[in-house]
């Protein structure tokens, strides 16, 4: 069964990491579990984060995150083994040696394919093809662009 997950920051002013979203700052952790949509005056998103306490009993623990910051996990982990999700920049190469044509591209849905792409500012790559030589180098997140 493919796994189902989904990750997203959620503010926290005591938090370790920093992210940022239009210039702003927002100190915080990301999250990772189910998604929950809930409406109310304005729309919270939830990932729900699932801790295993015995063979019978789990601990949740639900955590409102920035909308922005949603993303899902691909279903497919870098070449070192780390999950890879909608967000993050990954580096990886096209073409016949590792150390040629190499790219930096973000992980998008695409919804007319229905499937998860590289895309960057000098094209669109069918993500399933690099799969083995991915590296994910951080999320779209991580730096502040002025």
């Amino acid at each position: 069964m493919r796994e189902i997950l989904f990750r997203g920051f959620h503010k926290d002013e005591n938090g370790s990491e920093t992210i940022y979203i239009d210039g702003q700052a927002y100190k915080g952790k990301w999250v990772y579990g189910d998604l929950t949509q809930v409406p109310r005056e304005k729309c919270n998103i939830i990932i729900t984060e699932y801790k295993k306490l015995s063979d019978d009993l789990w601990e949740q623990t639900p955590y409102i995150v920035i909308p922005e910051t949603v993303g899902q996990f691909s279903g497919l982990k870098d070449k070192n083994r780390k999950k890879i999700f909608e967000g993050d920049v990954t580096t990886f190469y096209d073409g016949l040696c590792e150390d040629k044509f190499i790219y930096d591209a973000i992980v998008k849905w695409d919804k007319e394919s229905a499937s998860f792409i590289l895309e960057n500012e000098t094209g669109i790559w069918n993500f399933d093809r690099f799969s083995k030589n991915i590296e994910v180098i951080g999320t779209k997140f991580d730096k502040e662009v002025e």
